[in-house]
């Protein structure tokens, strides 16, 4: 090898991590609802690969390494969630080790479709209209729910009050205990669900 080429095969691999913005370009994301193809350019050919998450400087999970030493590839990531926004970054180096990688910006790309319903939160939990007899639960959630009141006079609960099928951020059910018998403390909790599942207080 001519001292022309190995020095700049020397000055390219110093190069890489320092100069690693100037390195990719073109870069393009085409997205489906659980799928994305990214697509760059790199000023020399590389292998490379795309590490991913939900959010910047976190990115949980990685495409496999490319095989092929190409200036221009596109990697496609699937598995991924409907209507969702995540954070990405390339990684491309001259050599199968990844030694000295070059890494991009992080970036965006948005999954099209409808994001996947959240798990209900549930708060401001109250109880009002109290008599010897019966009471009011009444709670919030963050996302339109339906609900049910869980009580009894132990922990384990026991009963339930009507079933409210109506979706809503706001509930209020009166429950009224099968059996009083003088006794005036009652443990309960709040249900609500949702196509993501079950939030209990």
């Amino acid at each position: 090898m001519s001292t022309f080429i190995k020095r700049f095969a020397i000055v390219l691999v110093l190069c890489l991590p320092a100069c690693a913005q100037t390195w990719f370009s073109n870069i393009t994301k085409n997205s489906t609802t659980t799928s994305c193809t990214i697509g760059w350019t790199t000023a020399v050919p590389t292998v490379a690969h795309v590490e991913y998450g939900l959010a910047a400087g976190s990115y949980t999970k990685s495409s496999a390494n490319s095989t092929q030493y190409w200036r221009s590839k596109a990697q496609m990531i699937s598995g991924l969630q409907p209507g969702t926004t995540y954070h990405f970054r390339i990684h491309a180096a001259t050599d199968n080790n990844m030694v000295n990688a070059a890494v991009s910006a992080d970036r965006t790309f948005t999954t099209t479709g409808t994001p996947p319903a959240a798990l209900p939160q549930i708060f401001n939990v109250r109880v009002s209209n109290l008599t010897a007899t019966d009471a009011t639960i009444s709670w919030a959630t963050d996302v339109p729910t339906d609900g049910q009141v869980m009580f009894g006079l132990f922990p384990s609960l026991g009963q339930q009050s009507q079933y409210d099928g109506n979706d809503a951020t706001t509930h209020s059910i009166g429950i009224t205990p099968d059996h009083v018998n003088g006794q005036n403390h009652y443990y309960f909790r709040a249900r609500s669900s949702n196509s993501a599942g079950v939030a209990l207080s």
